[in-house]
C-alpha cells in the first residue's frame, strides 16, 4: 500500500484567511484529518494516526487571533481569550460551485507564550456521509441500529469517529427507509445534500446555540415537529438525557453520543448526571429505552496507512434487560462486561481480531487487553 507523503507547507510571511485555506486544501488532499494551530509552534497536521510538523515558521498569537476573527465572528478572538470557547463549521471552496471542504473548528484559550493565547483545531468533515457498508459492522449490530423506537448510543472519546458512524446510520435511513429526521448538533458537521432520499425522506438539521439554546430545549422543540427519528449531538446533562428518553417513550428512535470509556459504564455515567435521589429512576428509564450501545476508539494501523476502529457493542434485547433489571444498577458495569465477553462483542475480542489480521500492533492490542 502506498502511504501518502505529507508535504511541508511553505509558510507565508503572515497567515491570513487565504493562506490558511491554501494550507488546508494541501493538507487535506494529502490525507490529514486534523490541523492544529498554536502559538510558538509551526502548523501541525494529524496524519496516519500521529501529529506531524508541516510548517517551518512558528505562528504568533496575533496571527492565530486574526485567523479566528476572519473565519468566525469579528471579535471571536477576544471571546476565546476571555474563556469562551468557540465551536463552529467552516467551509472552503475547492474551485467549482459544487465541491467544498468542510471542517469542524474548535477554538479555545491556552497558555503558550502568554495568558491570552489561542489554540485552534480544525477537523475535516467529508462532503458526503459515508455508507453504512463502509463501516465494517457485524451483521447483527448493523441490523439492530434501526429500531422503530428507543435509544441508540455511540460512546467514545473526542475524535473516535462517533459522528461519522451516526452520519452513516442517518444516510442509510434516508436512502433506504424514508423518514423525517430532525437533528440538534454543535456544530452541524455532516450535511446530506447529496444523499438520495427516494423522495420520501427528509432531514432538517439545527445547530446549538444558533437555532436552540441547548440540546435539551432542542429535543423539546423537535418533539413538536413530528419527526420519526431524532439525533441529539451529545447527551451530557440531565435535561438533555431526560428529554431524549421521553422521546423514546413516545415512539421515536433517538441517536446520541456520550463520552465514556466503555459500554459497561455508559448507562451509569448518564444516570450520574441526575441529582442523587433521581439516579435510580433515571438508570431504570435509560435501560428501558436503550436498544444498542456502541463504544468506539480509533487506533493507528500497523502499517501506518490510517486508522482502524475498535468497537465493543451490546444489543439490549429482552434477555439482556431482564438480566440487568434483576441487579442493582451499580452492578451493571460488571454484568455488562460478562455479557460482552460471553457474546464475543467486547473491545478485547475486536482488538484480537484486528491484531490477528495484522491491522494493529501487538502493543496496541496488549494495551486494550490490559485495560479491559
Amino acid at each position: 500500500m502506498t502511504v501518502p507523503v505529507l508535504p511541508e507547507i511553505r509558510d507565508p510571511v503572515r497567515y491570513d484567511r487565504d493562506s490558511l485555506d491554501s494550507c488546508l486544501r494541501t493538507l487535506v488532499s494529502s490525507g490529514a484529518s486534523d490541523v492544529l494551530l498554536v502559538p510558538e509552534s509551526p502548523v501541525r497536521a494529524y496524519l496516519r494516526g500521529r501529529w506531524e510538523t508541516v510548517g517551518t515558521r512558528s505562528l504568533k498569537t496575533h496571527e492565530i487571533a486574526d485567523i479566528l476573527n476572519a473565519i468566525d465572528m469579528g471579535n471571536s478572538s477576544s471571546m476565546v481569550a476571555a474563556g469562551q470557547a468557540r465551536n463552529f463549521a467552516y467551509e472552503i471552496s475547492l474551485g467549482d460551485r459544487t465541491s467544498r471542504l468542510r471542517l469542524r473548528v474548535n477554538a479555545s484559550g491556552a497558555r503558550r507564550s502568554g495568558n491570552r493565547d489561542i489554540k485552534i483545531v480544525l477537523r475535516t468533515i467529508p462532503d458526503t456521509p459515508p455508507t453504512l457498508d463502509s463501516m465494517g459492522l457485524p451483521q447483527e449490530l448493523a441490523v439492530a441500529l434501526f429500531p422503530l423506537d428507543g435509544l441508540v448510543c455511540v460512546a467514545g472519546a473526542t475524535g473516535s469517529g462517533k459522528s461519522t458512524l451516526l452520519s452513516a446510520i442517518l444516510r442509510e435511513r434516508l436512502e433506504r427507509r424514508g423518514c423525517h429526521i430532525a437533528t440538534a448538533e454543535a456544530p452541524i458537521e455532516f450535511v446530506y445534500d447529496k444523499v438520495e432520499t427516494r423522495n420520501t425522506g427528509i432531514i432538517v438539521q439545527s445547530e446549538i446555540p444558533t437555532h436552540h439554546p441547548s440540546f435539551g430545549k432542542a429535543v423539546e422543540e423537535m418533539l413538536r415537529q413530528k419527526p420519526d427519528v431524532i439525533l441529539v449531538g451529545e447527551a451530557r446533562d440531565a435535561e438533555t438525557i431526560a428529554n431524549t428518553v421521553l422521546a423514546c417513550q413516545t415512539g421515536h428512535a433517538a441517536y446520541t453520543t456520550v463520552h465514556t470509556n466503555g459500554v459497561g459504564e455508559t448507562i451509569g455515567r448518564m444516570a450520574e448526571a441526575f441529582p442523587g435521589p433521581e439516579r435510580d429512576a433515571a438508570a431504570s428509564k435509560l435501560l428501558a429505552a436503550m436498544r444498542v450501545l456502541i463504544h468506539q476508539r480509533l487506533l493507528r494501523k500497523a502499517d501506518g496507512s490510517g486508522r482502524v476502529p475498535i468497537r465493543e457493542w451490546l444489543v439490549f434485547d429482552r434477555e439482556v434487560k431482564r438480566t440487568l433489571f434483576s441487579e442493582s444498577w451499580s452492578r451493571w458495569p460488571f454484568v455488562i462486561g460478562e455479557l460482552l465477553d460471553a457474546r464475543g462483542s467486547s473491545a478485547v475480542h475486536d482488538a484480537r481480531r484486528a491484531f490477528s489480521s495484522g491491522l494493529i500492533t501487538k502493543d496496541d492490542f496488549q494495551a486494550i487487553e490490559g485495560g479491559a
